[in-house]
């Protein structure tokens, strides 16, 4: 009996279909018992849909199945020669910008990255098999198929399949595409031309700085201080631009302002047309930043330290063999192919610069910002790590950095200069010493010094270069907004689409919010942990000081103290010292790290968790060699477990103290100065039972209420009480002792 008998239904579809229906069956992948469910429940169906989409739907076909089988399909396909035929989508948006691609109208085609699908894409945010298109009477049809990554269709998640019009828009990841054709081009051109003939065509970002300005209170005399003030300016996707200033100009302030760190008290930051701060979750995955310290871990070699970072930032389905293509593409970029196995400790002071540099280009962000990256190196390291930025802004990438140096600044597009907050220079930096009067870019910040910044100011408004690189680019911002908005009161929407498609991202927040591939907090925790276990164990020499803490100090107290409560004491208070002193540097060391993933995707609770379960396991180890060394070389007795359980509960007690101090302190001096002042409090109010003295009733309210090591050293005693009472042949009750 042939498959077309047994299946009621398979003869109704069309001539791809029942292929595909034949090759699920013979390749193993359903049963005949399943098609003849999804075919009972397929020719109901109304419209009918691709007997690939049911699948999908019905869950029946993983993505990866459906992809290989597709592809298979289209191999043996009589309409393999007329593959052709179909309709164009064109990329506007994305890596794959400008690439056209065909959706056949005999079968349909998985969009993804995966090297099987037939439309591949390379941006790494969309999932291995994220889309499915087809086409049914000449209308192309989008399905999502799996990934963290939604699929969008006008900023909308898509969660059946969905008809595309003329006007619509697919997001996945960071690729927008939608329908193509030879007028679609010509009006994306035309618009491109007339609204934006000098910005090069590139994947960054366009940043636009609109009236900006920050207002602080100043800390001596408690008044308003504007440290910003109102700064416009235009930096085009693809433009190098470096922001000048002497110290206390502004220059970290505006660049911090730019990025979202510290949001300006007025004005507006826009990205594509996007107010950064409204939508800044739009943007959080696409920008990278460097501050002036490095925010790599030291003790890592340079290959491990981007294979977390990719962990952390790429999306999950990302493979080792992606993953690997990755951290040779930055080291190649890079010069570090031949340090990649290197400690970074042991690197040079340009060559940490640029591993931090490589790990923001791990996730291939469309702006990247320097904040005082070549700080503290040499002139020759110096210049290189600026010709370095060069070649990033020559990857298509939008660059702002800040710096204090005068020497490399010619490798800049474009050169911004602030003066006591206020805009003073926008312009090409061959420019600069003419415009300012001075013999030579490095007569700068003296010439600053002899007008006052309002002055300096006034004259940059009053000069040709204000009309070419401000005004200009300003009355194309403009010209943008004003498109937009009489398309909109027209009812334009064709024109109003292109433009958005040429000129900035979706136009809602949530449709790369959405797409931006989020991590799972447990596998963030995964790898936070793995990445700080291997952190700690490759600083072999703090580790040591760590494990020989418990001996020592087991050691010094057994000799030293004979009475058992006062040995209780100690042990007590050397555990809760443990946790406090081994917590406290964790948090506060790495904090610029911290602020870093935190601006990108890392979540709070895998964060500390990553912390907690190593620091509780190295307090098990510490209390459990203090208790083996104190019991072999003392009388104390009672059972070993519920002992080592009261330590290890006060040490991780004193681990969470450590970690809130970690948590409230910006430099690990500090942090290390408050530790005794939270162990002292410790110490005082667990001594009197030590001792036998008895609390007042406050004191003992306190002590009970607030005293971790207090509750510990009572149960060790209690256990050694009723120890030796056991030995006695008298059984007592805790709540008696």
């Amino acid at each position: 009996m042939s498959l077309s008998t047994s299946l009621p239904g398979l003869t109704e579809l069309r001539a791809t279909d029942q292929r595909l229906a034949e090759i699920l069956v013979v390749e193993g992948f359903l049963s005949e018992a399943q098609l003849r469910d999804a075919l009972g429940q397929q020719t109901t169906r109304r419209p009918p849909v691709p007997l690939a989409v049911h699948l999908i739907e019905l869950g029946f076909l993983p993505p990866e199945d459906l992809a290989h089988l597709l592809e298979k399909l289209r191999d043996l396909s009589p309409e393999r020669s007329e593959s052709r035929a179909g309709v164009v989508m064109q990329v506007i948006q994305g890596e794959d910008r400008g690439r056209a691609f065909v959706v056949p109208s005999c079968y349909p085609s998985v969009v993804g990255r995966g090297a099987h699908v037939p439309i591949k894409l390379s941006d790494p945010f969309v999932s291995r098999e994220h889309c499915l298109l087809d086409v049914e009477g000449g209308t192309v049809y989008c399905t999502h198929l799996a990934g963290r990554s939604d699929t969008l269709v006008n900023g909308r998640v898509i969660e059946a399949r969905t008809p595309l019009g003329a006007n619509d828009r697919v997001t996945i990841g960071r690729t927008v595409f939608a329908l193509g054709s030879a007028e679609t081009e010509l009006l994306e051109a035309t618009v491109a031309k007339e609204l934006d003939e000098a910005a090069p065509a590139s994947h960054g970002v366009r940043v636009e700085a609109v009236n900006v300005s920050r207002v602080v209170r100043n800390r001596d005399t408690g008044q308003p201080l504007k440290v910003l003030d109102e700064i416009d300016f235009v930096i085009h996707p693809g433009e190098f631009v470096v922001i000048l200033g002497p110290s206390g100009s502004g220059k970290s302030t505006l660049m911090n302002a730019l990025n979202g760190r510290r949001r300006a008290t007025s004005g507006q930051v826009l990205y594509d047309g996007l107010d950064l701060y409204a939508d800044f979750d739009v943007f959080r995955t696409q920008m990278g930043y460097v501050p002036q310290q490095d925010i790599v871990h030291t003790h890592l070699s340079v290959r491990r330290a981007l294979y977390y970072t990719a962990k952390l930032r790429l999306p999950v389905e990302t493979s080792n063999d992606e993953l690997e293509r990755t951290i040779q593409r930055i080291a190649r970029k890079m010069g570090l192919e031949e340090r990649l196995m290197t400690r970074i400790g042991n690197l040079s002071g340009g060559q940490i610069k640029r591993v931090s540099l490589g790990s923001e280009l791990v996730s291939n962000p469309s702006v990247l910002f320097l904040d005082e990256a070549t700080s503290g190196l040499d002139a020759g390291t110096e210049r290189r790590m600026m010709t370095l930025f060069r070649r990033v802004a020559d990857m298509g990438k939008t660059v702002v950095c800040v710096t204090h140096n005068l020497e490399n600044i010619n490798q800049a597009d474009l050169v911004v200069v602030v003066d006591k907050g206020k805009l003073v220079y926008y312009g090409p930096p061959d420019q600069l010493a003419e415009h300012f009067g001075c013999p030579s870019v490095a007569d700068l910040y003296d010439r600053l010094e002899d007008e006052d910044a309002a002055v300096w100011h006034e004259r940059f408004v009053a000069s040709p270069l204000h009309a070419q690189y401000i005004e200009n680019r300003r009355v194309r911002r403009q010209l943008r907004e004003q498109s937009q908005r009489r398309a909109d009161e027209s009812g334009v929407d064709r024109e109003r689409t292109l433009i958005a498609a040429r000129d900035s991202k979706p136009q809602q927040a949530l449709a790369l919010q959405l797409a931006q591939a989020p991590l799972s907090a447990m596998h963030q925790f995964r790898y936070l942990l793995l990445r700080y276990f291997e952190s700690t164990v490759r600083d072999t020499r703090n580790l040591t000081l760590l494990l020989l803490q418990a001996p020592l100090i087991a050691l010094v107290v057994a000799a030293v103290f004979d009475d058992l409560y006062l040995l209780m004491f100690m042990m007590t208070i050397s555990a809760v010292w443990f946790g406090c002193i081994n917590a406290s540097k964790e948090i506060v060391k790495e904090q610029e790290i911290y602020k870093r993933e935190r601006m990108v995707n890392l979540k709070l609770l895998p964060y500390v968790l990553s912390k907690l379960v190593l620091l509780v396991g190295l307090s098990a180890i510490q209390c459990l060699m203090l208790l083996a060394i104190i019991r072999a070389q003392s009388d104390l007795a009672g059972p070993f477990g519920l002992q080592w359980l009261s330590l290890w509960n006060a040490s991780v007690g004193g681990l969470f103290m450590g970690l809130l101090v970690s948590s409230l302190v910006n430099s690990t001096d500090k942090a290390l100065a408050i530790v005794p002042l939270v162990v002292i409090p410790q110490i005082v109010y667990t001594v009197n039972p030590a001792i036998g003295v008895a609390f007042t009733e406050f004191n003992q309210f306190v002590a009970e209420w607030s005293i971790l090591a207090y509750w510990a050293f009572d149960a060790l005693r209690t256990s050694e009480v009723m120890t030796i009472a056991h030995d006695y042949g008298v059984d007592l009750v805790p709540e008696f002792i």
